[in-house]
Parts: structure tokens; sequence; C-alpha cells
């Protein structure tokens, strides 16, 4: 599972290390609904777009197989939340990344 990133000068360690700063906020989502849907897994691919500034300026789910909007908007407004540092050469980066749920159970 790795992220796909196109457009400003953004290293792919930093945009990693930004999305996963809310890992415990992802995981929340997903464990909400699986009290609900016990057998509830997937993978959810989110298109992110960060400005030249850092901020993101478009959070949205590109492919899913988990199929479950409360997971998926959860995840959406979180990532809307984060803060990027500047790219370096100040473009927009056009960001994919892929999440995995999996039940323990």
């Amino acid at each position: 599972l790795a992220a796909k990133v196109d457009g400003g000068n953004l290293p792919k360690e930093v945009i990693k290390c930004v999305i996963m700063s809310r890992a415990g906020a992802y995981q929340n989502c997903y464990e909400r609904q699986l009290q609900v849907k016990r057998d509830l897994n997937g993978k959810i691919e989110m298109l992110i777009k960060i400005s030249g500034k850092g901020k993101v300026i478009l959070s949205k789910v590109a492919n899913s197989t988990m199929n479950n909007p409360r997971v998926e908007n959860c995840i959406r407004s979180n990532i809307q939340k984060l803060r990027f540092p500047a790219p370096k050469n100040g473009k927009m980066v056009i960001v994919r990344y892929p999440f995995r749920f999996k039940s323990g159970g």
C-alpha cells in the first residue's frame, strides 16, 4: 500500500507522516462502524489535494471496497483538518492515499 504523489515537491515520507498523525482518528472511524457491521473491512483510497501553502483543499474518496459512507466521510473530514508543510516549489500536490481496514475478529 503506497501513496501516489503528483505535482508539487513534497516528500512521500512527509506526506505519510502528516496523514498518519491522525491514525487513531481513522481507526475510530472504522471501529465505530465495526460495532454495527461485524465483518466490515476493505480498502479506501483517498484523493487529497494540498495547496502550494500546505493546506488541504480537497479530500475525497477516490475508490472504496468498503462501501461504508460513514467510515469514508469520517476519514475524509479528518484528512481535511491536516496541515502539511508547504511544498518546496509552491505547487499543488495531488496524493492518492490508501487506507486498509480489517477487523481483528
